[in-house]
């Protein structure tokens, strides 16, 4: 076990980094042969107009071979936003990439892949696969497809390499032949021995407890107040902080139990 494991996304982002890592995560999770030369890593980030947040992808890629487009993304922690309509957000930002002028309304289909740290639903199945069905005759809008993986409930999924795909983002060494796997592992190794980055791993770590330590004690001193009044200015002081510092609105509504629209509303009234 390491101090840093996959279930960290810059760690995620860094093992998945490399086309045999990828191919070989894909080929386990598709069901299909991929090799290293059909992939193509894409920039992570989409830049959106001023009227829209960007979106930044964990791992982005393109699988030549079968016309797709994939988005590799690793959740930790249950977020206090809509995690659900947050996967439609990234799976619309995929297709509209491959909405180009002079072309079919998409080049390629899209698939949004999650790695869930913890259950989104309560039966008891480890790998969900989401397509746009109609609800009677259950006929299939092809070309986008969600792909969410439980990693709690591991045991429950009858595929070996997925449940070995998942003991690697854990951390865990497994035994293996497979080149993909053994590859990820290394990468994994190679993170926690490099002391730069582990320190710079463990800042992010810090910062992230102690601005919700802060936070969470901040709300509870407005909350012992007992003024609801009270209670709204000290939030409202709390986000302009953190979007001042930077944080995103979607990362503020991470950290408060306020919408991302009960935000925005308050910043727009500044």
């Amino acid at each position: 076990m390491y101090e840093f494991d996959g279930t960290n996304d810059i760690v995620f982002k860094l093992m998945f980094s490399d086309k045999i890592v990828v191919a070989s995560l894909l080929s386990s999770l598709l069901q299909i042969p991929v090799e290293p030369e059909e992939i193509s890593l894409k920039s992570n980030e989409v830049n959106l107009s001023t009227e829209n947040k960007s979106t930044r992808f964990d791992v982005r890629c393109e699988l030549f071979s079968n016309k797709l487009d994939i988005d590799l993304e690793m959740q930790k922690n249950n977020p206090n936003y809509d995690i659900k309509r947050r996967m439609i957000y990234y799976l619309g930002q995929l297709i509209s990439q491959n909405s180009l002028k002079g072309k079919d309304f998409m080049e390629n289909d899209v698939c949004c892949i999650f790695f869930l740290n913890f259950s989104l639903f309560e039966n008891n199945t480890c790998v969900y696969r989401f397509k746009m069905v109609e609800e009677e005759s259950k006929e299939i809008l092809p070309g986008a497809t969600i792909l969410i993986i439980e990693l709690p409930k591991k045991e429950f999924c009858d595929k070996i390499e997925i449940r070995q795909w998942i003991d690697i983002i854990e951390g865990k060494t497994i035994e293996s032949t497979n080149k993909g796997m053994i590859k990820g592992m290394e990468k994994l190794r190679d993170i926690n021995s490099d002391e730069l980055m582990k320190e710079q791993l463990r800042q992010q770590r810090n910062r992230e407890n102690e601005d919700r330590v802060n936070l969470e004690a901040t709300l509870q001193i407005g909350l012992e107040r007992g003024i609801e009044e009270g209670r709204k200015e000290g939030k409202k002081e709390i986000i302009l902080k953190l979007f001042k510092k930077g944080y995103s609105v979607e990362e503020i509504s991470f950290m408060t139990d306020l919408s991302e629209k009960q935000i925005n509303e308050l910043l727009n009234n500044q």
